[in-house]
């Protein structure tokens, strides 16, 4: 079965941080995996990354928000997947990108 992929973006750059990722774990964790599958990923001034539910890393690229070294394909290459962006630990902005 296809199962979209869903990206929760966490994290950031502001004093919110750790707001921002408890968030994110949540929301991450809260996701159906029959439907979805969810990467949480995790916003630093060093780096950007993604985990996924076997606690993989990847690094997201930050000129085209692609995960790289997925053996299958990647949110640049999928199909109608849907990022999470999570800001001060409160609000949640729907990004949908139908290629």
């Amino acid at each position: 079965m296809y199962r979209k992929k869903v990206g929760v973006v966490c994290g950031g750059y502001s004093s919110e941080h750790e707001i921002s990722l408890q968030s994110g774990k949540n929301v991450f964790s809260s996701l159906d995996r029959e439907k979805w599958e969810v990467f949480l990923i995790v916003l630093t001034k060093e780096s950007w990354t993604a985990k996924d539910d076997f606690n993989n890393s990847y690094i997201i690229s930050k000129g085209d928000f692609s995960i790289q070294g997925l053996d299958h394909s990647s949110f640049k290459s999928s199909k109608n997947h849907i990022i999470l962006f999570l800001t001060d630990g409160d609000h949640v902005i729907l990004g949908a990108k139908d290629d």
